[in-house]
């Protein structure tokens, strides 16, 4: 007998970043477009993964989603509450291929304080859901939890970066407003 899913969401912590390091090495960079385009090896994605996840986890306003039964993490909405600035102290320690992926997140975030005038805006930095429990909704669910979280804080703006048709479908249902298209694909 087939079990019913059932999936937990919650906000996700410090000890919940090896999870989310996995997670996005297995099911995020190797289908993220830059990270096609680059050709990353998977000691790159590592490391990647390790600096994001390591980033921005601690700043508290990213949400996983936990299959209840195996307790195995199956999807994250990543927030941030600041704008990616690569630390000057590991620019020459960063491989050349994650460096350019890091140099276009700081290029294209550098400007929102200005453009939104306020500096009271949190990141919808991204969402995945893994292979193995997609199309069931947590994709959906984890952007509208997501969204009521920013909501209770209080951000004046949530800002996102959408790289596919499915994602931007997701949170224009939400309500959420493209205000700037990067490639016109989307």
């Amino acid at each position: 007998m087939e079990r019913k899913l059932q999936i937990v969401y919650r906000p996700l912590a410090d000890d919940d970043i090896n999870d989310v390091i996995e997670l996005l090495i297995e099911h995020y960079l190797p289908y993220e477009p830059m990270s096609k385009c680059l050709s990353l090896t998977n000691e790159e994605m590592r490391w990647y993964a390790d600096d994001v996840a390591r980033d921005v986890v601690p700043q508290g306003v990213s949400i996983g989603a936990f299959d209840s039964v195996s307790k195995k993490m199956c999807g994250l909405s990543m927030g941030k509450l600041k704008c990616y600035k690569i630390p000057s102290f590991r620019r020459g320690k960063v491989p050349e291929k994650v460096l350019y992926m890091q140099r276009f997140e700081e290029w294209s975030e550098s400007c929102l304080t200005e453009e939104l005038g306020t500096s009271n805006f949190v990141i919808g930095d991204l969402m995945v859901v893994s292979s193995e429990y997609s199309n069931q909704g947590i994709g959906t669910e984890l952007a509208k939890k997501h969204a009521d979280f920013f909501v209770e804080r209080r951000f004046d703006f949530c800002v996102g970066f959408s790289t596919s048709v499915k994602s931007m479908s997701i949170v224009q249902g939400l309500g959420y407003k493209c205000i700037k298209k990067i490639h016109d694909k989307l």
